[in-house]
């Protein structure tokens, strides 16, 4: 299968394979280049273009008639910024609904200068994508809000969650290049336990600061949620937060590490929700 995507300042080419492995599992080879412009940071370019391969091995996984418009509906995301928002609407949106990776590999990452004024990065991602097959329970109901999701580098972040049923919190912030480290719970709460209609100041007590990198005006990060009736194991073998103390990137590796961990979590015990950060530099 082939299938070609132009518009200004991406080029797309993607060739899928598919090789049916195990059940509902399938093997995916990505080959797709993203160009960018020079305004554009080549560490943030490179895990862009890595977290957009995922996302069409994800989709390419998906029944014909889902559509990433679809999807999004379950996710909460500011609608009046103009920046790129590359994750939160996509790559989490796909993994909560439709399907998550299972194995990676990076067979190919190369980067070349067009010009003077745009570059770019070409990807092969080979992958095992499998897809979720539970059906959703509508009573679970996790909100989750922030005092605002506009933030400038050392405001605090106040979060706040309410539960339609009981249930167990569990907090991940995506950096900006994607990895993954653990939020809630933390040293500060160890228990996670929320109960229904009760909405929870997650942030009380401690402060976590918002964090821009020093390279970059704004710097776009996420927090996804996921409620569960049932209490997860594993939460320790992931990098934490900490109040005071900035994280810039915990590996790649973590990224797929999450999406195990939560591909663990069968959809008909849970509910998530993401937010996504905008840090603008002093």
């Amino acid at each position: 299968m082939k299938r070609k995507v132009r518009f200004l300042f991406l080029l797309i080419t993607i060739f899928v394979s598919y090789q049916l492995f195990a059940v509902d599992t399938f093997h995916v080879i990505i080959d797709t280049s993203k160009t960018f412009t020079t305004s554009t940071n080549i560490k943030e370019a490179k895990a862009m273009t890595i977290s957009f391969a995922r996302q069409c091995a994800i989709e390419a996984a998906l029944p014909i008639d889902v559509t990433v418009a679809g999807l999004i509906t379950n996710m909460q995301a500011s609608n009046d910024i103009t920046v790129e928002t590359n994750t939160a609407k996509s790559v989490f949106a796909m993994t909560s609904i439709a399907g998550y990776i299972v194995s990676e590999k990076i067979v190919k990452i190369k980067f070349k200068m067009l010009n003077d004024e745009t570059f770019l990065y070409e990807i092969i991602l080979e992958a095992e994508v499998a897809k979720n097959i539970e059906k959703r329970n509508p009573e679970i109901k996790l909100n989750l809000s922030i005092e605002t999701e506009i933030l400038k580098s050392g405001d605090k972040i106040n979060l706040f969650a309410q539960s339609s049923v009981e249930g167990f919190l569990y907090l991940f912030y995506f950096l900006s290049d994607n990895s993954v480290a653990l939020l809630y719970p933390n040293i500060y709460v160890t228990d996670n336990l929320l109960l229904p209609g009760q909405e929870v100041n997650i942030t009380k007590g401690y402060g976590i600061i918002a964090s821009a990198l020093p390279d970059r005006n704004i710097t776009i990060e996420t927090i996804y949620g996921i409620l569960s009736t049932k209490r997860i194991s594993g939460i320790d073998d992931f990098a934490k937060i900490e109040t005071g103390k900035p994280v810039i990137s915990t590996g790649e590796e973590s990224y797929l590490k999450f999406q195990k961990w939560l591909g663990a979590i069968p959809t008909e015990y849970r509910d998530e929700r993401a937010i996504q950060l905008h840090i603008y530099r002093n």
